[in-house]
This record gives C-alpha cells, sequence and structure tokens, in this order.
C-alpha cells in the first residue's frame, strides 16, 4: 500500500475518535485487529484482540468517558520503510461525561493491512491518564 494510503486510513482512523464514533472506528479495524493502551479506566481493559472485542473497548470509552475528543497538532508519518507501519502524534483533549477534563501528549503506532487498521497502540503518560480517568468510567 502506499505510504499516503496508509496515513490516509490511519488519519481517519483517529478522526473518528473526535467524532465519538465507534462505529465510524470500527470500519476501519481489520477483524483481527490487536490494541494496546497503557492505561484505562475500568472495566475497559488495556488489551484486546479482534473487531468485536476492541470494537465494544471502544463503545464503551465513548459512552462512558468521553463526550468530546480532540487533537491538537495532529501529526502523521511514516517512520519505516514497512509498508504497512504509520505513526502519529498529537496533544488531546477530552471532556469526560463527569464533568472533568483531561489531556495528554499522545503517540501512536498502527498497521494497516488492506485497507484496515491491524494494529494499534498507543503511548501517552500514564500517571496523568490515571488521575484524570479515576472514576470516570
Amino acid at each position: 500500500m502506499p505510504s499516503s494510503n496508509r496515513v490516509e486510513v490511519f488519519g481517519r482512523f483517529l478522526h473518528s475518535f473526535t467524532l465519538i464514533d465507534a462505529d465510524a472506528c470500527i470500519s476501519l479495524m481489520s477483524d483481527d485487529i490487536k490494541y494496546i493502551t497503557p492505561c484505562v479506566p475500568p472495566p475497559v481493559a488495556r488489551y484486546a484482540q479482534g473487531r468485536d472485542q476492541v470494537g465494544e473497548m471502544f463503545r464503551m470509552f465513548f459512552t462512558r468517558v468521553a463526550r468530546e475528543y480532540a487533537f491538537e497538532d495532529l501529526q502523521l508519518y511514516t517512520i519505516t520503510d514497512d509498508p504497512q507501519l504509520v505513526a502519529a502524534r498529537a496533544r488531546i483533549n477530552v471532556v469526560l461525561r463527569n464533568s472533568g477534563h483531561y489531556s495528554n501528549e499522545c503517540a501512536y503506532i498502527g498497521r494497516i493491512v488492506n485497507g484496515r487498521v491491524s494494529e494499534f497502540f498507543e503511548f501517552f503518560d500514564t500517571t496523568r491518564a490515571a488521575q484524570a480517568l479515576a472514576g470516570a468510567a
């Protein structure tokens, strides 16, 4: 897949977060997607595999935790000559459903296979996330 296509797919996937739209996220996932995050509020899991499981995690996050989700300065990169990998970095600003706010610097790595996200890893300051998200779900 040309680098512009994988970047465009990953960009659409991340943009769907700002829509608080689990179905838009799920539509861009492969059947066997792997998702890893360092910190989430219970009962959301830190690791999931498969469109159904990952999709349920996203639904839970969007319906129980995040009311608004915005990226500042989202930048997407092709970081290696691997034709499937793409990375992104941004500052996120989230209005939580419990009326709290959460912001953090984030980095993401995605693997795009046949126009779908097959791996999604996110990295951020877990202390900041844990403090902001405590009791948010």
